[in-house]
């Protein structure tokens, strides 16, 4: 089964909500960036397949300087999911941030 950006997100999103839920966190920002961590990816079969279903994710130029293509598609990914967790958290748990 091809891993598609939106399962990336549908995952990554599941976990914010059930860190929530749990209350498992002092602070939200630094469980959002742990939990993009451990969204992103590590394969570079997964990450090209989720790459193919979003080929922006492998053309646009990362805010990150990188040396390879599969870095660069890491770096999109994972900033990707920061501004998916941001704006998730703005629109339903804004006394959060």
């Amino acid at each position: 089964m091809i891993m598609l950006l939106s399962d990336v997100e549908y995952y990554f999103l599941q976990d914010l909500k059930i860190a929530i839920k749990d209350n498992q966190y002092d602070d939200i920002t630094e469980w959002l960036y742990e939990i993009v961590d451990w969204s992103v990816p590590v394969f570079y079969v997964d990450l090209l397949e989720v790459a193919q279903s979003s080929l922006w994710l492998a053309i646009d130029e990362p805010q990150t300087p990188v040396k390879s293509a599969i870095q660069a598609i890491q770096s999109n990914l994972y900033d990707h999911l920061v501004t998916v967790g941001y704006e998730y958290l703005e629109e339903h748990h804004e006394g959060l941030l």
